[in-house]
């Protein structure tokens, strides 16, 4: 299942991976911990007009573009690095714990001053809990809208990642209805006989 797999620490404190599409246009989101830039990906062609990466039919021209294929397979394995690293720091901040439990059994009198630092300092490593739980590995992956390549390229890789048995929250894609009045008016136009102004670059 989507739980299951080496990458789940606990049924209380599974590592889940968050992806979010945007669109540079208006701005790069601030928390998440890595934002793949897929700009660099040739514009899909008239495929694209009407749909977002939601399209099945449009995910496969995207993928097809040079060079997507091994954007996509990258964010997989920073995802899986960034899963590894969060499991790592988990393991070694509970065993912290066990041994700063064993220390307070021996502390007497307020003895041990320096307790308050180093959980002070285990928490700051400790990976961000979410109210359900999940220990939540945001990762974005931008295009210049946010409707096309992003979209498809988060989809993409949040299924592989699924079938490696990795936890993949759903994905959130903040600029999916950005500019889609502006994006149908250009269409109009275009049928019209229209050059129209809106296109993806």
């Amino acid at each position: 299942g989507e739980g299951g797999g080496v990458f789940e620490l606990d049924s209380k404190h599974t590592i889940a991976i968050q992806f979010f599409s945007f669109g540079y246009r208006f701005g790069q989101p601030k928390d998440t911990v890595f934002n793949f830039n897929a700009r660099k990906l040739k514009n899909p062609g008239k495929c694209s007009v009407g749909r977002t990466g939601l399209s099945a039919r449009l995910r496969k021209e995207v993928l097809a573009l040079p060079g997507a294929k091994e954007l996509c397979g990258q964010i997989v394995e920073r995802s899986k690095n960034e899963v590894l690293l969060r499991k790592r720091l988990m393991s070694k901040k509970s065993s912290t714990e066990v041994d700063r439990k064993q220390e307070e059994e021996v502390v007497v009198d307020g003895e041990g001053g320096d307790e308050t630092e180093s959980r002070e300092k285990a928490n700051a490593e400790a990976p961000e809990v979410a109210e359900n739980g999940h220990n939540v590995v945001k990762i974005g992956v931008g295009c210049e809208i946010g409707r096309h390549r992003s979209v498809s390229l988060v989809v993409e890789a949040a299924k592989l990642l699924r079938k490696e048995g990795i936890v993949v929250l759903e994905p959130i894609h903040r600029d999916i209805e950005a500019n889609k009045s502006s994006a149908s008016k250009n269409a109009r136009g275009k049928r019209r006989g229209g050059k129209g102004k809106f296109h993806e670059r």
